[in-house]
């Protein structure tokens, strides 16, 4: 799931989140057999690979967070009614979405973490009291 591209199904938070911090690549899956008990399902080994810091946070990490949890909690619904929680005006969420150059009919597991990154940014921007109301 680390490594899940956007938009496939294995696509989660998780690949959202580590995304954001590194580049991540498998390099071998590891048969359920080779374990004692095995388990029902097959591991992999990854590498990890830290991206270098940017110069300045764009976004606090901890409303990229809460945003990103809060898409994935429902994640087979749009973007427009996984994130009515955060923006209850439909047409700010909708102005929201549009600066960040999303589709307000796309799910969680579309969104890059770039471009949810822009969407917090729009976010800010938009709504004076997001920063400290998510």
């Amino acid at each position: 799931r680390i490594v899940a591209l956007p938009g496939s199904p294995d696509y989660s938070r998780l690949a959202a989140m580590s995304q954001l911090h590194t580049d991540a690549s498998l390099l071998f899956r590891i048969p359920a057999r080779v374990f004692v008990p095995p388990p029902d399902v097959d591991a992999a080994a990854l590498q990890l690979r830290p991206r270098p810091p940017p110069e300045r946070h764009p976004v606090p990490i901890e409303l990229y967070e809460n945003v990103v949890k809060l898409a994935f909690q429902t994640r087979r619904k749009t973007l427009r009614n996984s994130l009515a929680k955060l923006i209850d005006d439909p047409a700010t969420l909708d102005m929201a979405l549009h600066h960040a150059g999303l589709d307000p009919t796309l799910r969680a597991q579309d969104v890059t973490p770039p471009q949810w990154i822009h969407f917090v940014e729009a976010c800010q921007r938009i709504v004076p009291s997001f920063s400290s109301s998510s």
